[in-house]
């Protein structure tokens, strides 16, 4: 768990960086109350350590099942449900329906 010592957002963000490779920003940035322990994660760090790793993830039906991707959840602990959000590609829409349609069903099991 985190140490006694985060007190404040920006220790948070710097903390998850250091130790689980999580690009974050205080949740202040997107002009949230300073005062809140909240942050913001870039999911980008998990996708991948290469632009073809990254391409790759991106492009797949089941990132989830690349290596890399799993070992980046399995870093953070992360067992939930995910869908990772299409920049690219020409089937964006259908990818999205997929998408929610996973996560409904997560949802409801």
């Amino acid at each position: 768990m985190l140490d006694a010592h985060v007190h404040v957002k920006v220790d948070l963000a710097a903390v998850l960086l250091e130790r689980y490779g999580a690009g974050v920003l205080p949740a202040s940035a997107f002009g949230e109350d300073p005062a809140a322990l909240r942050v913001r994660v870039a999911t980008g760090l998990l996708y991948g350590d290469t632009d073809e790793q990254r391409e790759e993830t991106l492009a797949a039906a089941d990132p989830v099942a690349l290596p890399w991707v799993a070992a980046a959840l399995d870093r953070i602990d992360y067992r939930g449900p995910l869908a990772i959000e299409r920049e690219a590609g020409n089937q964006r829409m259908a990818d999205v329906k997929t998408a929610v349609e996973s996560l409904r069903e997560a949802a409801a099991s």
